[in-house]
């Protein structure tokens, strides 16, 4: 029993012998010592675990579970503070961007519980100080970081946070009615500094149901901030007005999602420009029709793929649509405080439809005059029809909602200038209202410039001709604004030399141009000297850039990690920048992204015009503003360096070298395989030229600055196929094995031709045995799409089995194409009279020679 317990229990069975051997005095001083060291070894393992339990115990709020919270090695290892800040996440969903007379305010922002346990419930509350003055722009980066305390006493609103379960996520929203006191505490318009904080919850006084124990849960939750700004307008204030800031906002209509149409590419490789023409139609109309339902505002085809589109480019997109309601809310709500979980969004929903519904009156006014402001425009402005076929349909834009949905938020705002990619005006044929066209496909100057090697991309089917100003207007109209969009590089002397060159007159700056730091913002326009003349760059404001290209100012700038957030901080440091020079004229220029969701187009367009401090402004204004920088001063500004990293270079100089192959194979054909009476056809020229220019628009997408590696991969092996295609069109045809049962035997070989001309082949054939050959070369032409057979003389010496290796040479006795390996069999039969006297007459020596070795007398020395 003994041995049996101490077994199970080995501290029990450590004392059982211990005490046995407790008669020598010796063992009682080891057993003594032993005792002593487990008590401090007990007591060492007590200090450390307990205050490790103690803490999961704590993060795991009421579970009091401290078995899993040991066992967690993450959870013992971090304090509760930071494991409380890193697992649980506050962004702002919704935020009035613009506080007027009659607008109110709205907040709505979301909490996410990463962590694996459940968050206790607390309080949001919303806070901002309504006297505060930013002084400087360094004062309000600050504030945006939390890097600087300023008092925010004034409550807008609270509302309890419901229990957030792991994994889960729950929205809360705060409103304020524009008559509040809160509100109308404000006396000065501008940006005033807002907070917004998540911490334990606050019970009201008359809320008896608030139990001691969680009360206790509430005060263990650690409280989030997050720091934003509420900008007032100078609606319904006393303060003296003063003249409105110039702000030009620009977006590229272009596309990152061109693919390669492989049936075009083969209706292209196989037909003629006659013969393709009925083709090219029917292809034609079925883009067009697609392109139509696309576009007609159908739900039940464009659903998914709006979706998908949405997903893809910007995850701020329903941010941005919340927050462009909540910019629009109403004057007549009373404060109040909703709360939402994930299951209630109808119900939010409802919400701002009845919000958006209150403030239509007050908007009427505002898109009257936009409307009247978008006639004004279109009469001084050249409307581009954008109704011309695309050339070749060998690149097309992959098919989702976001064009369609950019092309409504151009409609609706007509101060929103549109710089569009001619490219994807003639693939789409579409007309929308375009201020001005960019380079073809948006080719990639910065790093054309860079690279300074031309003779590289003429190699790669792409000349200067190809994305020069007249080609951008090509197919368009004959007259119009061209601007060149920046690249990935930076705008240096030599790339807007480049740009002058090709008829670009004016460029964008859309980042990195103006490094130094002013002390006041100022108008982005700079006249440039180059060796090809004077450039005019357009270069936009930084920090209104980033924001509006859905980047934070910094990192640390906890709520703009959401679209709501960078929105406020946009407004709020818009009505910054003219309150600090009033009277000084400026016209700032602001770009977007372009991947810029739709949706934060639509949300910021829609702030910046119920901005009175802003006045919306064209290109053609901003073009002809007084210049910042000219001449020598302007020089030292423009940046020394393109910029572009390791990686883009790299990947540049690997585009061209495959697109170099494949239009050395488009060229090689046409030299070296086309007949020469066919080639030099009018007809063959005109194909020819289809072929080269459909490469060079792969080219020029696979070049562009807006493509991604997918695409850029799919466009280039779109090329690849074009130039292989064409060598490929010659071909083999597959024959069966040979057996030759005599000295000399005839393989006959058969070419085809898939092209709309004819072609001249010479045929070689070499086998792999000395005894069995075939005659070398043949010459062959072979008709269009049609065939043509030539014959090689097999000579065998012997009876046995080869393979010949029949290979198709252009001109220059170069091979292409496929090899084609043919199996001959070789079985000699005799087939003439000579034979059968040859055969006879060696059975006679064969039997002279038995009989002599039989009968010859032997030698008697033998």
């Amino acid at each position: 029993m003994t041995s049996r317990k101490s077994w199970h229990a080995p501290g029990v069975h450590t004392v059982h012998h211990a005490h046995m051997l407790c008669s020598s005095p010796l063992w009682r001083v080891v057993v003594a010592i032993l005792a002593a060291v487990a008590c401090m070894a007990s007591l060492a393992c007590a200090g450390v675990v307990a205050p490790a339990a103690i803490a999961a115990g704590n993060s795991n709020n009421t579970s009091g579970s401290t078995v899993s919270a040991v066992d967690d090695d993450d959870a013992a290892s971090t304090s509760t503070v930071a494991d409380k800040h890193t697992g649980v996440t506050m962004s702002i969903a919704q935020s009035t961007a613009v506080v007027t007379a009659t607008s109110g305010y709205h907040l709505s922002a979301t909490i996410v519980n990463n962590t694996e346990t459940t968050r206790a419930a607390g309080t949001l509350t919303v806070a901002y100080n309504p006297t505060h003055i930013f002084v400087s722009r360094a004062d309000m980066q600050h504030w945006a970081q939390g890097d600087v305390a300023i008092p925010t006493k004034t409550v807008l609103g609270q509302v309890d946070v419901p229990q957030i379960p792991a994994g889960g996520k729950v929205t809360v929203s705060v409103d304020a009615a524009a008559d509040s006191a809160a509100l109308k505490a404000i006396v000065v318009w501008g940006p005033k500094p807002l907070q917004v904080t998540y911490g334990p919850r606050i019970p009201n006084a008359n809320d008896s149901s608030a139990s001691t124990a969680h009360d206790t849960d509430a005060a263990d939750v650690e409280p989030i901030q997050l720091h934003s700004f509420l900008t007032r307008s100078t609606d319904g204030l006393s303060n003296a007005a003063t003249p409105a800031m110039n702000i030009t906002m620009v977006t590229p209509m272009t596309s990152t999602t061109w693919q390669t149409n492989t049936d075009a590419i083969d209706a292209l490789v196989s037909q003629s420009d006659n013969s393709s023409t009925s083709s090219s139609s029917k292809s034609s109309g079925k883009s067009s029709s697609k392109s139509s339902n696309n576009t007609s505002g159908s739900t039940g085809s464009t659903t998914g793929e709006n979706k998908a589109d949405t997903n893809n480019t910007n995850t701020d997109s329903d941010n941005a649509a919340d927050a462009n309601s909540s910019a629009t809310h109403s004057a007549n709500n009373n404060d109040s405080a909703s709360t939402s979980s994930e299951g209630s969004a109808n119900s939010e929903s409802a919400g701002s439809q009845q919000n958006q519904q209150s403030q239509n009156s007050a908007n009427d006014s505002a898109q009257s005059q936009s409307q009247s402001q978008s006639q004004s425009q279109s009469q001084s402005q050249q409307s581009q029809p954008n109704t011309a076929p695309s050339s070749s349909g060998v690149a097309t834009p992959k098919k989702n909602g976001t064009l369609t949905q950019l092309q409504q938020v151009i409609a609706k705002h007509a101060s929103l200038q549109v710089v569009a990619d001619p490219a994807l005006a003639l693939a789409t044929g579409q007309s929308t209202r375009v201020n001005a066209v960019m380079q073809p496909a948006g080719f990639d100057i910065t790093a054309y410039a860079a690279k300074n090697d031309a003779s590289s991309y003429e190699n790669a089917g792409v000349n200067t001709a190809d994305w020069s100003a007249q080609s951008a207007l090509n197919g368009i109209t004959s007259t119009g604004t061209t601007i060149a969009w920046q690249g990935n590089g930076d705008w240096t002397l030599q790339a807007l030399a480049a740009a002058k060159q090709q008829g670009y007159g004016m460029v964008i700056a859309a980042h990195d141009f103006d490094s130094s730091a002013t002390a006041t913002v100022h108008t982005g326009k700079y006249v440039v000297p180059t060796d090809a003349g004077e450039v005019t760059v357009l270069a936009e404001q930084q920090e209104l850039g980033k924001l509006a290209k859905g980047k934070a100012t910094s990192s640390n700038a906890d709520s703009e990690q959401s679209a709501a957030g960078r929105i406020a901080r946009f407004v709020a440091q818009s009505a910054f920048y003219q309150m600090e020079q009033p009277y000084t004229t400026r016209n700032l220029l602001v770009c977007f992204g372009e991947n810029t969701s739709p949706a934060v187009i639509d949300t910021l367009m829609t702030a910046l015009e119920q901005s009175s401090w802003l006045q919306l402004t064209s290109l053609d204004q901003l073009a002809n503003a007084e210049s910042y920088q000219t001449g020598d001063t302007a020089l030292k500004t423009v940046p020394q360096s393109s910029k572009l990293s390791a990686k883009r270079s790299q990947t540049l100089n690997s585009t061209l070298h495959d697109l170099t192959a494949s239009r050395k194979d488009i060229d090689r054909f046409a030299s070296s395989v086309l007949t020469e009476a066919s080639a030099s056809t009018k007809a063959a020229k005109r194909w020819m030229s289809r072929v080269r220019a459909a490469h060079t628009t792969l080219a020029l997408h696979a070049l562009s600055q807006q493509a991604g590696n997918e695409e850029r991969e799919g466009l280039i092996q779109g090329a690849t196929s074009l130039g292989s295609g064409m060598l490929a069109g010659v071909r083999i045809t597959p024959t069966e094995s040979i057996s030759v049962v005599s000295e000399t035997a005839k393989m006959p070989v058969t070419i085809s031709n898939d092209h709309p001309y004819p072609v001249h082949v010479k045929v070689s054939s070499l086998t792999d045995s000395m005894e069995i050959v075939t005659s070398r070369f043949t010459e062959a032409d072979v008709p269009a799409h049609g065939e043509t057979q030539v014959t090689f003389t097999i000579r065998v010496a012997t009876s046995g089995r080869t393979t010949a290796h029949i290979n198709l040479l252009d001109r220059n006795d170069k091979a292409f194409g496929v090899t084609q390996d043919t199996s001959i069999t070789s079985v000699l039969r005799i087939s003439d009279m000579s034979g059968f006297l040859m055969i006879g007459f060696s059975l006679l020596l064969g039997v002279l020679g038995l009989w002599r070795q039989f009968h010859r007398k032997k030698d008697p020395d033998e």
